[in-house]
């Protein structure tokens, strides 16, 4: 028994090399900007950055409640509007961030469904003439008799 990777039928191959460099195209033509937002993106999206910003935020509001307690100056007060300004403008990035990420990906996915639709398009012409060579032959040899295969029915042997 060899390791070595199965053989791929040609058409595969070439299917795999295709979306390969589609990818890559893709990743080479993005912006130095657009690759930033894609790290930023991915950073806002781990459990990590949530667990940071919850103490990022805890830290805000106790640190001021703290500093009332205590009669220093206070930074911001309760109802923490500085706090509340930060994280809509944070919301803001984020989601602008997150939206352009998402426009990125969805243009990626349409070109590889584009490339996808070729070789079905081309399976479904070899169908359709093995189907007519099949027929051609049928018609060719009187010993074989028709049959109807119901819409929708089984080919199989009880079909």
């Amino acid at each position: 028994m060899s390791d070595a990777a199965p053989i791929r039928p040609a058409h595969i191959e070439e299917t795999i090399q295709a979306i390969a460099r589609l990818q890559a195209e893709h990743q080479r033509k993005a912006t130095a900007l657009q690759h930033t937002v894609e790290r930023v993106t991915a950073i806002i999206g781990r459990t990590t950055f949530v667990g940071g910003l919850t103490v990022v935020m805890a830290v805000w509001i106790g640190g001021n409640l703290l500093a009332a307690q205590l009669h220093l100056p206070v930074l911001d007060a309760p109802p923490f509007n500085w706090l509340q300004g930060g994280s809509g403008v944070l919301a803001l990035y984020i989601t602008v961030f997150i939206l352009s990420t998402q426009r990125r990906e969805n243009d990626l996915s349409e070109l590889r469904e584009q490339l996808n639709l070729e070789p079905v398009i081309t399976n479904e012409q070899k169908t359709a003439k093995v189907i007519q060579l099949l027929e051609e032959l049928r018609r060719d040899m009187p010993q074989v008799s028709n049959r109807q295969v119901p819409r929708g029915g089984r080919h199989g042997p009880t079909g």
